[in-house]
């Protein structure tokens, strides 16, 4: 698209609705959420991200959809009923850690698994243990928005002891989610 016809669509459209199309068609990965929705400070401010996207959050006992599912612990629920309508549901009773991991991990499924179909009435329920290709890579899309690598390496290079709790701290983390992201960016740590 030439500079031209750019700068009309951004003259009759308005900038902040053009920048929202632009950036959906964008997002192939936590970097690229990170890139368009971040200032840079710690803890990653996940309730902005939702906003900027147009998503509410809902923090619900989920203990009767738990019950419906023979018991299966339930995180989290991605809902888009139109491209008005998406709403991200954490189970209320969990700690403010796995509830900011659940909100990342729904991000996830939003962007990699219903990115482009906001039309159409979808949900994705998160239960906890279960592993499948979409749930994976949720997590790793999760991991990567809360505990972007190059602020991982900079903090744990600037700390004379790297503990998994003292980074889990400044991250907003649990410091079980903090020691797998160092153990996969190959970082040693104590615990």
């Amino acid at each position: 698209m030439g500079l031209e016809i750019f700068n009309k669509l951004l003259y009759y459209v308005g900038k902040k609705k053009l920048k929202a199309v632009f950036k959906m068609a964008e997002i192939k990965n936590a970097k690229d959420v990170l890139a368009n929705n971040w200032n840079g400070e710690l803890p990653v401010d996940l309730e902005k991200i939702c906003e900027e996207y147009g998503i509410k959050i809902i923090y619900e006992n989920l203990e009767p959809l738990e019950k419906e599912h023979k018991g299966e612990k339930i995180s989290g629920v991605m809902l888009i009923s139109d491209k008005n309508n998406k709403f991200i549901v954490v189970n209320q009773n969990d700690v403010d850690t796995r509830q900011r991991f659940t909100i990342a991990h729904e991000l996830g499924h939003y962007f990699l698994h219903m990115n482009g179909h906001e039309d159409k009435n979808r949900s994705i329920v998160s239960f906890r243990g279960r592993s499948n290709k979409m749930e994976r890579e949720a997590n790793i899309f999760a991991a990567e928005l809360l505990m972007p690598a190059e602020e991982v390496k900079r903090i744990y290079n600037s700390t004379p002891f790297p503990v998994a709790f003292y980074l889990a701290e400044i991250f907003d983390v649990s410091e079980i989610a903090m020691g797998i992201r160092l153990k996969e960016m190959g970082l040693g740590y104590r615990g």
